[in-house]
C-alpha cells in the first residue's frame, strides 16, 4: 500500500508527459491468468458502474521477491526463481471504506496444490512452507495457493523488488522508524540504536528482513517489524512535498522501476486509481494484521493456521468487516512478545 501511495502524486504534479511515459516503461506487467487454471473462487460481485478500473471489492497480493546479490538478497531458487519472504493479501470493501491487510507467515505449513511451470510442465503439489510456492512456481503459484487455502479470489498482484526497495527509502530520503531495544544482528547487518533512528536503503532492507534480532527470533516477529516499517513509510511518502520535481521524479522512478503486476495493475492510471482509494482512508479504517496461527506439532520452527483464520478469509470472501476478536490490540510498543501472537500493534508508536 505504501509503495502504491505516491502514484496519485504523479497525476496533480503536472509531470512533463516524457517522464510520465518513462514511468510507465518501467513497469514490467506479466499476466499469470493462464496458470491459474479454471477452478477459481468466484469474482466478487462489482458495485454499479463508475466507469473506474476497478468496481465492487478488490483483493490484491503483494509479494517481496529478494532475489538480489549481496548478503541481505537470495541469488534465485529453483530454476532461477525468486523467494518471497513477504507475501500480504490486500481487501478493499466494496465501497472503498475499509480496508484489510494480512501477512502471510512464510513458515506456515500449508497443502501447496499443483501450479504450472513456465515450459507448460506441471509441479507438484504437497505439504510445504508458504513461502516454498513462489520459489518453485512464482507469483502465480503463490496467488493459485492462497486462493486454494481460502477461497478467496486473488483480483490484482504487485511483486516488489527487494533491491528496487531499497531504492525507494534512498529516495524518499530515509525512513524513522522507533524501536524500544538496540538491535543487532550479523547476519542481516543490522545494528541500530533503540529509540528513533532514520534507516537508508540498505539499513531499511536489513530492517524488514531481519528476524534474528528482534522478538523471538520468529518469522512473526519479522512480519511486525515490517508492519511497523510500512506503516512509517506510508506517512513519509504522504509528507512529500509535491513541488520538489526532482526529488518527486526519483521516488516515482524508483517506485516503478521495482514493480511486476498484474496487467491492469501496470497502468499508473489503475495505480492511481487505487492508490486514492487507500490514500484517504483514516487509519482507524486500515486494518493490519498476521494471519492466525499456531504451533506445528512435527517442527517447532514451523507454524500451522489455526480455525480463526478461516474468519479472515470468511471476512474477506464475503466483503464483510472483520469480527472484533480478530482485530489487533493497540499497544504502546512494536517490539514483539516472544509468544505466537498475531497482533500487528497499528497503534505502535511509529515515527514519520
Amino acid at each position: 500500500m505504501a509503495l502504491v501511495l505516491g502514484m496519485v502524486v504523479l497525476i496533480g504534479a503536472g509531470v512533463a508527459a516524457a517522464a510520465y511515459v518513462r514511468l510507465q516503461g518501467n513497469i514490467t506487467s506479466v499476466d499469470v491468468a493462464g496458470k491459474l487454471g479454471s477452478e477459481r473462487p468466484d469474482k466478487p460481485v462489482a458495485s454499479p458502474s463508475t466507469k473506474q478500473a476497478f468496481e465492487g471489492p478488490l483483493t490484491v497480493a503483494v509479494f517481496g521477491d529478494d532475489t538480489r546479490s549481496g548478503k541481505n538478497g537470495f541469488v534465485g531458487g529453483e530454476k532461477g526463481k525468486g523467494r518471497s519472504d513477504t507475501a500480504l493479501v490486500m481487501h478493499l470493501n466494496a465501497d472503498r471504506t475499509r480496508a484489510t491487510v494480512a501477512s502471510i507467515p512464510r513458515d506456515s505449513m500449508v497443502q501447496r496444490p499443483e501450479c504450472v511451470d513456465d515450459d507448460g510442465s506441471t509441479i507438484p503439489g504437497g505439504l510445504d512452507m508458504f513461502n516454498a510456492a513462489y520459489t518453485v512456481g512464482g507469483p502465480a503459484c503463490s496467488i493459485k495457493t492462497i486462493e486454494s487455502l481460502t477461497g478467496v479470489r486473488i483480483d490484482e498482484y504487485v511483486v516488489v523488488d527487494f533491491n528496487g526497495f531499497r531504492k525507494i527509502v534512498d529516495a524518499v530520503g530515509g525512513v524513522k522508524v522507533c524501536v524500544p531495544s538496540a538491535i543487532k544482528d550479523k547476519d542481516s547487518g543490522l545494528d541500530i540504536p533503540a529509540g528513533t533512528t532514520k534507516l537508508d536503503g540498505e539499513q531499511a532492507l536489513a530492517f524488514v528482513r531481519n528476524r534474528h534480532g528482534v522478538g523471538d527470533g520468529s518469522d512473526l516477529s519479522r512480519i511486525k517489524s515490517q508492519q511497523l516499517f510500512l506503516n512509517s513509510l506510508a506517512g513519509t511518502v504522504k509528507k512529500m512535498d509535491v513541488a520538489d520535481l526532482p526529488k518527486l521524479y526519483a521516488f516515482l522512478n524508483a517506485t516503478t522501476s521495482s514493480l511486476t503486476t498484474s496487467p491492469k495493475l501496470g497502468k499508473i492510471a489503475n495505480l492511481a486509481e487505487l492508490s486514492k482509494a487507500t490514500r484517504d482512508l483514516p487509519e482507524s479504517k486500515i486494518t493490519m494484521l498476521t494471519v492466525p496461527v499456531g504451533e506445528y506439532a512435527p517442527d517447532p520452527n514451523r507454524v500451522q493456521w489455526t480455525p480463526e483464520a478461516d474468519k479472515l478469509w470468511k471476512a474477506m470472501r464475503e466483503d464483510k468487516p472483520l469480527p472484533k476478536a480478530l482485530k489487533p490490540k493497540k499497544s504502546a510498543s512494536p517490539k514483539a512478545s516472544g509468544s505466537r501472537s498475531t497482533s500487528a500493534s497499528p497503534g505502535a508508536k511509529v515515527c514519520g
